[in-house]
């Protein structure tokens, strides 16, 4: 069930991805193509954007596994959801202070250099790969969306998690790519205001998670299984 708001997540945070991604939607194919050849480039640069997320889902349901081992799954999803709702409340001064800092200026560099490098490769252009390279560019409800991955405690469930996130955006950028009338209007929804009430409640239901309410589906009670006792040795040799 968990795993399905993935999907939820990248779909209602969609209108977001029209800005970041939309004009790219739009120059990796021409309108001289035939309809189906423009679907299918359309789905393969979808399905590349997923892949590279179900990748990063893949190492962050590690780390949620390793944080279950450890039995602080709970304060560490007080503290995930307490870092999520902190980061939309600080200022924009102080986040835009915190992403010009030179490692992250110089990974944001870099990708939309490879990424641009991608784009401008011919008429033959590798959808699938322009898909993965875009799939590593800064986002905030991608981070979102793997703090949900590190929810799921493991490897597999991880990446299907961030999958289904990855494919919950392609509605959306669909729409605005094959219809021209939507294009007027999309963009202008407000949708700086989505990714905030999205991760909002995505850093609520955390905290909510770790308070252990017996909730169910939102603060499932948390079992503790005693430790088993080791098979007791005979007292004396017979």
């Amino acid at each position: 069930m968990f795993i399905l708001s993935g999907f939820v997540l990248g779909f209602l945070g969609s209108l977001h991805c029209i800005g970041m991604c939309g004009p790219i939607v739009l120059a990796i194919s021409s309108a001289k193509h035939e309809m189906y050849e423009m679907v299918l480039q359309r789905v393969l640069y979808h399905l590349g954007k997923a892949f590279t997320y179900a990748v990063m889902g893949a190492l962050f349901g590690v780390l949620g596994n390793h944080i279950q081992l450890s039995g602080l799954q709970q304060i560490a999803s007080i503290i995930i959801g307490s870092l999520i709702v902190l980061w939309i409340i600080l200022p924009k001064s102080f986040k835009t202070a915190v992403t010009s800092l030179p490692p992250f200026k110089q990974y944001n560099e870099q990708i939309k250099n490879l990424l641009s490098k991608v784009l401008s490769s011919g008429n033959s252009k590798p959808f699938f790969v322009i898909g993965v390279v875009n799939g590593f560019l800064p986002c905030g409800l991608v981070y979102a969306g793997l703090a949900g991955a590190i929810a799921t405690g493991n490897a597999f469930d991880g990446s299907l998690y961030m999958f289904l996130f990855g494919m919950g955006t392609m509605p959306a950028l669909f729409a605005f790519s094959f219809l021209p009338t939507l294009r007027k209007y999309l963009p202008k929804i407000n949708s700086r205001k989505i990714i905030p009430a999205v991760s909002l409640v995505l850093g609520i239901i955390f905290i909510l998670r770790g308070l252990n309410l017996g909730i169910p589906f939102i603060s499932p009670k948390f079992e503790h299984k005693p430790q088993t006792e080791e098979l007791s040795q005979p007292d004396c040799c017979h």
